[in-house]
């Protein structure tokens, strides 16, 4: 099994190929004390989804910000934090989602940069 570190490594990886401009949130992890103390002092907050997406392949627009919380492939849950800050993300209209793994990250923002390129050529036919 790997683990969630691996499996950001992986989505990373995609992500830079095909150059979306994103970032990740190193929320976890072990840290001394005062490291931690310092991290929450600038700002870092519980919860803070692992992955923005800024934009999509190549710089693309996205219709919507995108979070992505990702998991391990087997096992992982939600904190009350997680779910706290991305249900408040899709209240300000970010498209959110929890992988259980790297590869469902992946397939889930190709059926989404997908269909909303199907939309556009729709709508460019009205």
């Amino acid at each position: 099994m790997d683990s969630e570190e691996k499996e950001q490594a992986r989505l990373a990886t995609y992500l830079d190929a095909k150059g979306y401009v994103w970032f990740h949130v190193p929320n976890g992890g072990h840290r001394n004390k005062v490291a931690a103390f310092r991290m929450k002092q600038a700002g870092q907050r519980k919860g803070a989804p692992d992955c923005i997406l800024i934009s999509g392949e190549g710089g693309a627009p996205l219709p919507r910000p995108i979070a992505i919380e990702l998991k391990r492939v087997s096992g992982g849950s939600l904190s009350k934090h997680q779910k706290y800050f991305l249900g408040e993300m899709e209240r300000c209209g970010w498209d959110t989602f929890v992988a259980k793994g790297s590869q469902a990250a992946i397939d889930w923002l190709v059926e989404k940069i997908e269909k909303a390129a199907n939309e556009e050529k729709s709508e460019e036919n009205e």
